[in-house]
């Protein structure tokens, strides 16, 4: 078993880095006790042990920066630390471990760099000693070798740092880590960890599986459903056609009878186009005859003759011209009105305004006049003011200048009191403060005399028996001189060191040479061994390159075709998978296009045959038309219009053959009327005489001639009148002809535009169905395509993918090499091997020497120091013995002092009470002075604040009183009310003068109205008479046209024409529609079969069966390795359990042993139960690793419950049971400040349970337990257990250095 035996400390903290500096510990067995106060470097030894066997540094030093002597407290640009153990191992050998490390001060930091560090071992039979150095060999690993531990127990149990002691509390996760690597089960939890990794890459293939079984599985379920479609609509096919060919037998008979009945047909036209003329002309008089009753208000009766409501609708016109000329003028007064009444009314709305500005003026004085009288009664009430002058004001004034020099007095009373309370106050301080200082003198004086008394008293104990250690060390003095003589002479040390000099510098160039030849050989064979890792992947690079190109050859001209360009294999997969999406949508995309354009294109085809047809029928009965209507009336012509134009020059006729008939009678008259006026002849229309009888005999003779010449107009008016008539009834006759041309020519029209659009659509579709062929052609094509090279991308992406890590591994590895030739490997070696043997006998000659020499000048040494301890404690004894008396004296001197110390103590305390409570006191009534005079003082500053308020409101009401006096408002009222009355009565005469006006204007409006209404009358009276002569006579042609055509039986005819018609065109439709749907399904059918043929729904049955078995392989394999992953688990956690109870039932007796409260029994780890723990590699593993606390049988949970000292005590007994299950080969355990947050009693406990465990061990020699404390007492009840001699003491020098020695246990149980 290992055990250590001393460490030696140089430059780390706060050891110092010189020589004199360096600091030796030495472990003892079974206990080792380190005592010094905080600060003075215990903690650093637990470190340096750790690093030196373990190699880490502390935590939170950085690389060690803070670990190593700091430059800057040397005063040295760069500082060495050097650690040394000498220690047993496994095989009870001595080793001897050093390790080195070198800090540098830098302009912004410490670097840190780590030196050579070796293990030298010395052959107790032959007293060889050999060298391992890190430069040849891993230090670390052959350190846990020898001591025969692994590192975590090393860490987390050994040598644990004082920061990490409470790691068994932490959370379970870290916990459950820890464990593991102490239980040494990292390999099998790495182990999970794979099984984890490998099942997950499964279950991701599993996923791809699926989706690609999903994928082949909708393309077996969607060929199998086409399939089915198909014969569908194959079966749909056979049933139209059949449909087809008996609906075409079935048209045969019906197009034979219709051509029978159109024979039939041609004999009734004449008739029925006479017909068709005479009743719409008929419904056009009905219908204008009915718009006409409903809007005339009273239907004149037949007996009225028309021309006498022809005169009074004439007079009518001439008489409403003068009503309406004198309406305007009222319009125009009235406006003139509304204007002045608007200018009045903004004026009286001002007047207004001004009027209520004024009198709120008033209503406000009169408030602040009232307000003012208030406010003056309120302060004389509230403040018991006196006003005997009425002035209140004034009295406002006098009280706030009385109450101002109140305050002053008061507040200068309440400082006086203040003043004499407090000087009372400062002598009762002076006076405690006085015996406070005096006492605690006389307790420091007491305490320094009573540390004097227990020195004397060491002293003097130590001065028994000093007689009989004189002789002792007299004898002792002269046995050692003999033997320092005899040493001396023994060996010429001198010769021995100018030889070892010699050796020495031949070593240092032997090893400088084989340094050399070392750093040649391993650059060869660096070198050597990346030429050959090149060599590899040059090989590995052009055989992937060689597939690659292959696979790039083979498909480049389908990369062209789809690409354009060969695209580079960087980017193959995600340009394949790009366009493999895109041609699929377009491909979809186009399917529906097509369909939806066949569709069309079929519709519009039966459209246009159905508009052709329409079309020559329509053309046929326009051409009829047109020659009916073009005899009388011209193309250009407009049938109203003309229409309208003819009545117009035929009432004017008809108006001037009246007038020039009753011009006869009229004229005669005149001529007789003026023959019987006699000699006063005068007009005979304006009774104006004539100045001269010829002018009488002249008018009268005009007058004849125009009797003359009225026969002749008359009959070519009458001729005029026939003419026109009979050009109107003809107008009239054909306006139905007119109407349907109308109707006729926009209809053909329109079917010519429809069917020149339908020409245009549908080549247009014909075209687009051409260029959609050739694009679905070519994307069907696409798509095929980058299915076939999709496996292909696959492996040419993966390929490219290897082919450039392989690149940059070797790129990598290339720049590890450096240019330059030499020698050959074999040459260097022989080299090395020669140098290294002349090497190793200069440094076995140097190390004989220097053995001799150290063995003999230590031996020497060590002679003359033991003479000169012994010379310094005769000559101490001598001294001791002289001082005795002067000791004893002093003791009782110090014994007076201290009684009469602790008596002038107790005055001081029996003085100071009763005035601490006389300061209180006089404190209490300083305060409740400040406090009654503040309040009198606040009464005063209140009442002169109320005061403030009423004088500021009174004097604001004054300003406002006097401006309104000064403003002679009450004058301004009554102005303002005097103007407004003026105001009101222009008003009303102007509304007066308006209202007369419209009154006027309002009859003449109804007069006006009334006339119009009248003038409509007779027009409307005269039109219907019109309407319902012609509807009379249409009715009498209509009548007489069906009796006819009922003569020829025509409506039998018609009847079968209709009948044979609709069962024509019902077959007909039904033929279309079949013809279009079996179009449709014909298509249907092709896409389908072509569809199916293509590769995807060919294989589609293949290729789901086979990705269902590689599915089903996969989900089976990862089940499986689920399984493993679960047993493995298992297993790794019951052996964790297995250790636990061992760990468990250490940890309850050693906490039995140790607490000494009633609050808990004992302490144990707590594991995850074997149900919980298995839960697969799919969940998140949740370790539940605790640490509990059972009392009266129930568990808690000490993390988060326990105190401080609880928590260090747990932690140090969990390490303490850890050491002693797995520290099996290394027995030794250190423990750093154990006592830390323990209560006296716990730790009094502690110290039994640590002896008890130490005389136990006693006889097992490499049992070594390290105790470092700054606690004496603990230190005093271990050293108690009779198992160790000495105990080393920390504590820092003059320089503030750290330094070690080692001291006798008897000195520390006196000092205690």
């Amino acid at each position: 078993m290992a055990q250590i035996k001393k460490l030696q400390v140089q430059g780390i903290r706060s050891f110092g880095p010189e020589a004199d500096d360096r600091q030796n510990i030495e472990f003892f067995s079974p206990l080792t006790l380190i005592l010094g106060q905080n600060g003075c470097g215990k903690t650093t030894i637990i470190e340096c042990l750790k690093y030196v066997t373990t190699g880490d540094v502390p935590p939170g030093s950085g690389r060690g920066q803070s670990f190593v002597h700091d430059p800057k407290m040397a005063r040295e640009a760069s500082v060495k630390g050097q650690v040394k153990l000498s220690f047993h191992g496994v095989g009870n050998t001595l080793k001897v471990i050093s390790r080195s490390m070198e800090a540098s001060q830098k302009l912004k930091n410490i670097t840190i760099k780590t030196l050579d560090s070796t293990i030298s071992t010395k052959n107790p039979h032959t007293g060889e000693q050999t060298q391992l150095s890190s430069k040849c060999a891993d230090i670390n690993a052959e350190m846990l070798n020898c001591l025969g531990v692994s590192r975590p127990i090393l860490n987390y149990v050994i040598f644990c740092h004082q920061e990490d002691s409470n790691w068994p509390l932490e959370e379970g996760s870290k916990v459950k880590d820890k464990f593991d690597e102490i239980f040494n089960s990292a390999k099998y939890k790495n182990c999970l960890k794979n099984i984890k990794d490998v099942r997950k890459g499964e279950m991701e293939k599993v996923k791809i599986d699926k989706n690609n079984m999903e994928h082949y599985k909708s393309d077996k379920e969607y060929s199998d459903s086409k399939n089915k479609d198909l014969k569908r609509k194959k079966a749909e096919l056979e049933k139209m056609e059949e449909t087809v060919e008996k609906i075409t037998k079935d048209l045969e008979p019906l197009r034979e009878a219709l051509s029978q009945v159109m024979e039939e047909e041609k004999g009734y036209s004449e008739i029925q186009k006479k017909l068709a003329e005479a009743q719409t002309s008929l419904d056009h008089c009905k219908k204008e005859i009915v718009v006409l009753e409903n809007q005339i208000s009273e239907v004149l009766p037949d007996t009225e003759d028309e021309e006498d409501l022809i005169r009074s609708r004439d007079g009518i016109e001439k008489e409403t011209k003068a009503k309406e000329k004198e309406l305007k003028e009222l319009t125009k007064v009235v406006e003139n009105t509304d204007n002045s009444l608007a200018r009045g009314e903004k004026q009286v709305q001002k007047n207004a305004a001004l009027i209520g500005k004024a009198v709120g003026e008033k209503d406000q004085h009169l408030k602040d006049v009232k307000q003012r009288e208030n406010l003056a009664e309120n302060a004389i009430n509230e403040l018991d003011l006196i006003d005997d002058a009425g002035d209140i004001t004034e009295a406002l004034k006098k009280e706030e200048l009385k109450l101002k020099n109140q305050v002053k007095l008061l507040k200068a009373e309440n400082k006086n009191k203040e003043n004499t309370i407090e000087e009372e106050i400062d002598q009762l301080k002076s006076k405690k403060t006085g015996l406070e200082e005096g006492k605690k003198r006389e307790q420091a004086d007491m305490m320094g005399s009573k540390k004097e008394i227990a020195q004397l008293k060491r002293q003097l104990n130590d001065l028994e028996g000093a007689a009989e250690q004189l002789v002792k060390i007299k004898n002792d003095w002269e046995a050692g001189a003999k033997q320092l003589e005899m040493e001396k002479n023994k060996v010429d040390i001198k010769v021995l060191q100018e030889e070892i000099s010699q050796e020495k510098v031949m070593v240092k160039e032997l090893e400088v040479n084989e340094r050399k030849l070392r750093d040649e050989y391993k650059s060869l064979e660096e070198k050597q061994s990346i030429l050959q890792k090149i060599a590899h992947l040059t090989e590995d690079m052009e055989s992937k390159e060689s597939k690659l190109k292959k696979i790039m050859n083979k498909r480049n001209s389908d990369f062209i075709q789809l690409f354009d360009v060969v695209p580079d294999t960087k980017r193959l997969k995600v340009t394949w998978k790009d366009g493999q999406e895109i041609a699929d949508k377009k491909l979809k995309e186009l399917e529906s296009d097509r369909k939806k354009v066949e569709n069309e294109l079929n519709a519009k085809t039966i459209s246009k045959k159905d508009a052709k047809k329409s079309l020559e029928k329509k053309s046929s009965r326009k051409q009829h038309l047109e020659a009916t209507v073009g005899d009388i009336l011209g193309p250009d012509d407009d049938l109203e219009e003309e229409i309208s134009s003819t009545q117009e020059s035929l009432e004017l006729s008809r108006k001037e053959l009246a007038v020039k008939e009753a011009g006869k009678f009229t004229y005669r008259e005149m001529i007789d009327r003026m023959k019987a006026m006699g000699k006063d002849v005068a007009c005979p229309t304006c009774n104006r005489a004539f100045h001269a009888k010829h002018e009488a005999q002249e008018l009268a003779t005009e007058l004849e001639d125009i009797i003359k010449s009225i026969p002749n107009k008359v009959k070519n008016l009458e001729s005029k009148v026939k003419k026109l008539s009979a050009r109107l009834e003809q107008l009239q006759k054909i306006r139905p002809e007119v109407h349907e041309l109308k109707s006729i020519r926009k209809e053909v029209e329109d079917s010519a535009s429809n069917l020149e659009e339908l020409d245009r659509d549908m080549k247009k579709m014909r075209e687009d169905l051409d260029e959609g062929e050739e694009d679905w052609n070519m994307t069907e094509l696409n798509v095929s395509l980058y299915r076939q090279v999709g496996e292909d991308v696959q492996l040419a992406d993966s390929l490219a993918r290897e082919v450039a890590q392989l690149r940059e591994k070797k790129e990598e590895i290339g720049l590890q090499v450096e240019g330059g030739g030499g020698r050959s490997l074999d040459v260097v070696r022989r080299e090395d091997e020669e140098v290294g043997s002349k090497l190793r006998i200069a440094r076995k000659n140097l190390e004989q020497c220097q053995e001799t020499v150290n063995k003999q000048s230590g031996l020497i040494n060590e002679l003359e120091a033991r003479q000169n301890r012994l010379t310094n404690r005769k000559l101490e004894i001598d001294g001791q013995q002289q001082q005795r008396a002067n000791m004893v004296t002093k003791r009782e001197e110090l014994e007076g002092k201290v009684e009469k110390a602790g008596e002038e103590v107790k005055r001081c305390t029996r003085e100071l009470e009763p005035i601490r409570e006389q300061l209180e006191e006089t404190e209490n009534k300083k305060r409740k002075l400040m406090r009654d005079g503040e309040k009198m003082v606040e009464c005063i500053v209140e009442r002169e604040r109320k005061l403030e308020r009423f004088s500021g409101d009174i004097q604001r009401l004054d300003t406002v009183l006097s401006t309104y006096a000064d403003g002679d408002k009450d004058e301004h009222l009554e102005r303002l009310k005097k103007d407004k009355v003026d105001l009101e009565e222009k008003m009303s005469e102007l509304k007066d003068e308006k209202r007369q006006t419209e009154e006027r204007a309002s009859k003449l409006k109804v007069e006006v109205s009334n006339q119009e209404s009248r003038r409509r009358l007779f027009d409307d009276n005269l039109r219907l008479r019109d309407y319902k002569n012609k509807e009379g006579k249409y009715e009498r042609t209509v009548r007489s046209q069906e009796k006819a055509l009922d003569d020829m039986d025509w409506r039998k005819v018609e009847k079968k024409k209709n009948d044979l018609s609709i069962q024509y065109n019902k077959l007909s439709a039904e033929k279309s529609a079949k013809g279009g749907q079996m179009a449709e399904v014909v298509r249907s059918v092709k896409d389908m079969e072509r569809e199916l043929a293509q590769p995807k729904l060919k294989d589609a049955a293949a290729k789901y069966k086979e990705m269902a078995i590689k599915h089903k392989l996969r989900t089976k394999v990862a089940e499986d390795l689920n399984k493993y992953y679960i047993a493995l688990d298992f297993a790794i956690m019951k052996y964790h359990k297995e250790k636990m109870k061992v760990v468990n039932k250490i940890v309850r007796e050693l906490w039995r042993n140790t607490y000494r409260g009633n609050d808990i029994d004992y302490i144990e780890i707590k594991t995850t139960e074997d149900s919980e723990v298995s839960s697969g590699a799919d969940k998140k593993k949740t370790y539940n690793y605790r640490v509990v606390m059972v009392k009266n049988d129930t568990e808690m949970d000490m993390r988060g419950r326990c105190s401080a000292g609880q928590k260090v005590l747990s932690s140090l007994i969990i390490r303490l049971a850890l050491a002693e299950t797995f520290s099996t080969n290394c027995g030794i355990i250190a423990l750093d400040e154990p006592t830390t947050n323990l209560d006296r009693e716990n730790i009094e406990s502690l110290a039994l349970a640590l002896a008890d465990i130490a005389i136990k061990r006693a006889a097992q020699k490499n049992f070594q337990l390290v105790v470092i404390t700054h606690d004496e007492e603990f230190i005093e009840q271990l050293s108690r257990c009779d198992q160790i001699q000495h105990y080393q003491k920390v504590s820092r020098n003059a320089r503030g250095l750290s330094e070690v020695r080692k001291m006798n246990v008897a000195n520390l149980e006196q000092e205690t």
